[in-house]
């Protein structure tokens, strides 16, 4: 198809992580000399947009069929060597892959890091079932192994309080003025907007009110060790609904239970709330009221929602996850993993791949733990491949991780 020609590299910017990055991201990649171009989709958007790019950004509201035909248009009539979005499998994403392939043009995929100490995913094509490490082997060396080996934990400092501000900002704007006929393109379904502000608000509220209340529970852990570590998604994750096997958190909760009963080991089990499930309390009381209908002593299940998944994990004797970035932790403490999902790390020489209720019964009985070798190739593979330093949310990360990205498309030039 025939593209006007320009001699500078250029970059069109799809839907970004709630907040102001890809408005950081599209002036920088302007002062560093691309023609950045950025789809504004809603009120939000137009929010979370600089006043300096204000000619340089390309609103749509529409349908599908609408936003299929537009980018098509698009694409055809300027030069674009880059698309830049978050989260390949949202729905307007998945379908700009798709073109983008037709056209010849890369596609950066960016999402919340595999690994949560100070880096992002930016990986080309796609991610999580979609990156290109769901095909590592363990003969597989990356050219860049190593660069990526610096201590950057300062860089997300805070970085869930900040994601939960701008979040509720975010939705709280979308949905108070977002145009009906673009709801299938959205990634998340709308709310009302007061009681979306509110709900983040009292999550906010609660996560910090836990933290004080479970600090006994979490001194016990550190001296009971040993216990099934179950880290749990938010159910409206992409990961929960595009790539999990056929496995949502209803049914792992109600597996794990059944497991702790036909189990030959005693063993207790621990399920870890996540971050921003706002919906907390009656998960919990969900998962409290199983385990008193399946007769399971008290003492035999509990949950948490503090707690840092790394020292978790390495407290643990196993962790069970559909396709949690918890379970990253569990590798790097060398700690046996079962997968339920079709996430990165689902490898036979990494982690237990299971498949249905019994694997969850038989990783209760038995655990294995694999060649800290192949982890240590594996998480090396992946930080030079598939990460880059920063944060979308804490300002000094998004500084750092705005760099990384323009680095990297820089690179491949």
């Amino acid at each position: 198809m025939h593209r006007k020609s320009n001699s500078k590299q250029s970059v069109l910017l799809l839907q970004g992580p709630v907040g102001p990055f890809f408005s950081d991201l599209h002036c920088a990649l302007q002062s560093s000399g691309f023609q950045a171009k950025r789809v504004l989709y809603n009120a939000a958007d137009r929010y979370y947009s600089a006043r300096t790019t204000k000619n340089s950004c390309l609103e749509f509201s529409g349908t599908m069929q609408e936003w299929q035909d537009w980018l098509k248009a698009e694409l055809t009539h300027h030069k674009t060597d880059y698309i830049v979005l978050f989260g390949s499998s949202r729905p307007a994403h998945k379908l700009a892959r798709s073109i983008a392939s037709e056209f010849n043009i890369k596609v950066i995929s960016l999402e919340e890091g595999y690994l949560r100490t100070g880096y992002i995913t930016c990986e080309f094509g796609g991610n999580n079932q979609h990156s290109q490490l769901t095909s590592w082997r363990p003969d597989l060396v990356s050219a860049s192994a190593g660069k990526n080996s610096d201590d950057i934990s300062n860089y997300n400092r805070n970085s869930v309080f900040h994601k939960t501000i701008h979040a509720a900002l975010y939705y709280f704007i979308r949905d108070y003025n977002g145009p009906k006929n673009s709801d299938e393109l959205l990634h998340r379904v709308p709310e009302r907007p007061f009681s979306l502000v509110a709900s983040w608000i009292s999550h906010l509220f609660k996560r910090q009110l836990n933290k004080l209340l479970e600090a006994s529970t979490i001194r016990h852990l550190r001296k009971n060790p040993g216990f099934l570590l179950v880290p749990l998604q938010v159910a409206s994750d992409s990961q929960i609904s595009h790539a999990a096997r056929g496995w949502d958190t209803d049914k792992l909760i109600d597996a794990c239970i059944n497991a702790c009963l036909k189990s030959n080991v005693q063993q207790k089990l621990i399920f870890k709330l996540h971050p921003l499930e706002r919906d907390g309390p009656s998960v919990k009381e969900k998962i409290l009221e199983k385990a008193r209908k399946a007769k399971l002593p008290e003492s035999a299940v509990q949950v948490i929602y503090s707690g840092r998944i790394g020292e978790l994990a390495k407290l643990s004797s196993g962790m069970i996850v559909i396709n949690s970035t918890s379970a990253f932790s569990a590798l790097h403490s060398n700690v046996p993993v079962l997968v339920l999902g079709s996430a990165v790390y689902r490898h036979k020489e990494l982690v237990t791949l299971g498949s249905d209720a019994q694997s969850i019964v038989d990783f209760f009985n038995q655990r294995q733990t694999y060649a800290e070798e192949d982890k240590r190739k594996f998480i090396e593979y992946l930080k030079a491949e598939s990460l880059v330093p920063g944060d979308f949310y804490a300002p000094k990360g998004r500084t750092l991780g705005v760099q990384s990205i323009i680095s990297k498309i820089q690179n491949t030039q």
